[in-house]
């Protein structure tokens, strides 16, 4: 009997000892965003961080007032389907930063069809949603740990026959 216990741990040995994991696993910070430089003829030159070596990098502490819902309802009260083809299918993401009073700034753009592939001629169609974008006013001051900063986020349009969708992000 007690030779078929250590015939079974024997088997069962290397089950074991695989189950130890000594791979060191990396861990992606999808919230994080990186430094997006003042850039002449594109950036404001009114738009200033307060502190710019010390922005928050994570989209989770830079907030719209009402939220994303608020932010889409603003943006499409904004928007005129004549500037965008009734045939578009795909994601405009915008970046900037909100310094810590709220002023937003350094605003960024990148269009994608709807399998996320990089959209290379929509110079007018982003520009226009860029137009749009800086005329949002209602950004919260970047709030982490008890005090203000400035910040980096993102948002999200979808676009489906040239029609600005409501986006989870």
């Amino acid at each position: 009997m007690k030779d078929n216990y250590l015939f079974i741990l024997w088997l069962l040995l290397p089950f074991f000892l695989a189950c130890e994991n000594k791979e060191e696993v990396s861990i992606g910070y999808e919230n994080q965003i990186g430094d997006t430089h003042y850039v002449a003829g594109l950036d404001t030159e009114e738009f200033e961080f307060c502190d710019s070596t010390n922005v928050l990098h994570k989209r989770a502490y830079v907030g719209y007032h009402g939220g994303t819902q608020a932010l889409l309802e603003e943006l499409n009260g904004f928007y005129d389907d004549r500037f965008i083809p009734t045939n578009f299918e795909g994601f405009f993401i915008v970046r900037l930063g909100v310094n810590c009073n709220g002023q937003p700034g350094r605003f960024r753009i990148e269009s994608l069809d709807t399998q996320f592939n990089p959209l290379e001629e929509n110079k007018e169609w982003e520009d226009y949603i860029l137009s749009l974008s800086r005329r949002l006013k209602n950004w919260k001051k970047p709030y982490y740990r008890g005090q203000f900063y400035d910040g980096y986020t993102f948002f999200i349009l979808k676009f489906n026959n040239g029609k600005m969708e409501n986006y989870e992000m």
